[in-house]
């Protein structure tokens, strides 16, 4: 059953999206780095979707599973290419919920101040991140992420890393020494 929250969700993704002109924007913005339009990014940061399910004392709004899923459906059903999902959902969330230091990021990400990008993926069909071979090692990190959405975009990464005998989460600035972002396509 759709509440008044959700409709109101619902019909004011629905507009944006509508306005985005949709398979024909993401065919313009395909190939190109970052693959989306910060203008529309911004406007979505504006709207609060990003921070919709996030805990208050992060920033966020604390609403549920079900608003959250009324917002990715319409950005799906648009053809958004905004990494909604992936900086507002993945990235956002594991720091949100993670505790510690990370939880500082989670109100720039809110407020549109860092566009995160999750990166945990280590090879294929390891979706969930069974397993990490990337290494922490004198506070450096030491690995490889693979099909990591929207990379040129992001100021950030929130990757995992094996320290010791336990896997974390840490935030890698984008440009830091070291660093290296491939694209690569598969035809």
């Amino acid at each position: 059953m759709v509440d008044d929250t959700e409709r109101m969700l619902r019909d004011s993704v629905a507009a944006f999206v509508q306005r985005g002109e949709g398979p024909a924007r993401l065919r313009r913005v395909r190939g190109t780095k970052p693959g989306f339009e910060r203008e529309s990014w911004n406007r979505i940061v504006e709207a609060g979707w990003i921070g919709l399910h996030l805990p208050e004392e992060s920033g966020g709004f604390g609403l549920g599973l079900a608003e959250l899923a009324v917002v990715m459906e319409e950005f799906g059903r648009g053809l958004a290419p905004e990494p909604a999902a992936s900086a507002g959902v993945l990235a956002a969330g594991a720091l949100a919920y993670a505790g510690g230091d990370a939880v500082a990021l989670v109100p720039k990400i809110v407020s549109g101040e860092i566009i995160p990008c999750a990166a945990w993926q280590e090879a294929e069909g390891n979706h969930l991140g069974e397993t990490c071979a990337t290494r922490a090692e004198g506070g450096r990190l030491n690995g490889v992420k693979r099909f990591v959405l929207a990379p040129e975009g992001a100021d950030g990464f929130v990757t995992t890393a094996r320290n010791g005998d336990a896997t974390a989460l840490w935030w890698v600035e984008a440009g830091a020494d070291g660093l290296g972002v491939e694209t690569q396509i598969r035809t």
